[in-house]
């Protein structure tokens, strides 16, 4: 039965059949093959002039296509490549060279149309997309780098790192919730994304410090593990070991906010000892400023001193002059608020006040207000730290709240 119900499909009786058994379709399609082949292998004026026609096709296809690849691989000259773009306006990866040659010549708006056209030819292609993106976001077309990755998340809705980019784009353009948004997907897409943790992070902290907490927790974790792997590598780490501090701190003001003690002194330190590893010596100071805040808002009024009086000792050393100045004026307020005497708390706010005197603004403007304040209480005993203002700002350096009291 098998081979009766094949045989009712004339085309494959022919092949199944005997040659002399051949059906008399079959038989006639395969003389008619054979009577068209041995007509264009013929030597009459017609077939020899089809066979010179498809050589010349051939000969000249081959031609152009060689012309492309010569003016192609001259990656340098504009020229060159301009012309193998016209012989092939489809290539995507020549007009990516194209827009490489644009941006070494300075001509930023004859490169990213050569990117356009690039993406135009192979919108599928990530590459193209991804390098427009990133151009228009180096020359600050931030309105154009919008639409663009839009464009591309439309194609590839679950590109982590576009989600990421599209993210810092939106939040450029004013639009956090939707920045926030596209990052809580990235993360959905990849947990591994540590920018993205970072950002919700640093958009949560000042609404919700306690929805950040886990996301700068992850951002430490993926970090420390990349920081670690590129350390075995030999690389110089001192710049990213100083971003990582700088997010570490962040948390420990948050764990500060929310009342997490512990936790916050831990991070503090933590923040110090990597600041010291990485030699940034401003770093350290900004975590014991921090850390005495902390030490003052929980009743540690003697560690609290101790810490200024580091900060302080610190700066001495460091060239930002309105850092220091505001470490003097901090100090001051602390003494106030904890009952010391009023003349070594006058004593900061005049130092906080010299230092800034070179830099007008609202921060010498408080800085004064204070001082006039403390100043017209004392009365006439503020005389007398205008006239020994060294004497009182020593004194400052090495009071213990616990005995002044």
């Amino acid at each position: 039965d098998g081979a009766v119900w094949k045989l009712r499909d004339k085309r494959v009786a022919a092949l199944l059949i005997e040659p002399g058994t051949r059906t008399p379709e079959a038989r006639g399609t395969g003389q008619g093959a054979i009577t068209a082949t041995r007509w264009l292998a013929g030597q009459t004026h017609s077939p020899r002039a089809l066979r010179v026609g498809l050589a010349a096709v051939l000969i000249l296809w081959g031609a152009l296509d060689l012309v492309h690849y010569v003016l192609e691989t001259d990656a340098g000259n504009l020229t060159s490549l301009r012309r193998a773009a016209r012989l092939n306006p489809y290539d995507s990866s020549l007009q990516l060279r194209i827009a490489r040659v644009d941006l070494q010549t300075g001509d930023v708006d004859q490169a990213l149309g050569a990117m356009r056209r690039a993406v135009a030819a192979n919108p599928e292609n990530p590459i193209p997309q991804q390098t427009l993106g990133r151009a228009l976001i180096e020359h600050r077309r931030w309105s154009e780098a919008y639409d663009q990755y839009q464009k591309m998340l439309a194609l590839f809705p679950r590109d982590p790192d576009a989600l990421v980019t599209f993210g810092i784009l939106a939040q450029q353009q004013g639009d956090l919730p939707r920045a926030m948004e596209v990052w809580e997907e990235a993360i959905q897409i990849d947990p591994r994304q540590a920018n993205a943790h970072l950002y919700l992070a640093e958009g949560l902290d000042q609404r919700n410090p306690g929805a950040a907490f886990p996301h700068y927790e992850a951002y430490l974790r993926l970090t420390a593990a990349q920081l670690s792997q590129r350390e075995k590598q030999g690389e110089d780490l001192r710049a990213s070991t100083d971003q990582f501090a700088t997010v570490m701190l962040k948390l420990a003001d948050d764990y500060a906010r929310t009342h997490q003690r512990q936790l916050a002194l831990q991070a503090y330190e933590s923040v110090m000892r990597l600041a010291e590893r990485a030699s940034d010596q401003p770093l350290v100071a900004v975590a014991l400023a921090h850390l005495a805040d902390l030490q003052d808002k929980t009743g540690d009024i003697a560690f609290a001193a101790a810490t200024y009086q580091h900060v302080l000792a610190l700066d001495q050393d460091l060239p930002d002059r309105k850092a220091e100045a505001s470490d003097w004026f901090n100090y001051g307020q602390f003494l106030l608020r904890r009952g010391q005497s009023a003349e070594i708390a006058l004593a900061c706010f005049l130092q906080a006040e010299k230092l800034l005197d070179s830099t007008p603004g609202s921060q010498l403007e408080t800085a004064k207000k204070v001082r006039e304040q403390v100043e017209k209480a004392l009365g006439g005993r503020a005389v007398a730290v205008r006239k020994n203002l060294a004497w009182f700002l020593a004194r400052a350096m090495s009071l213990n709240p616990v005995e002044a009291r």
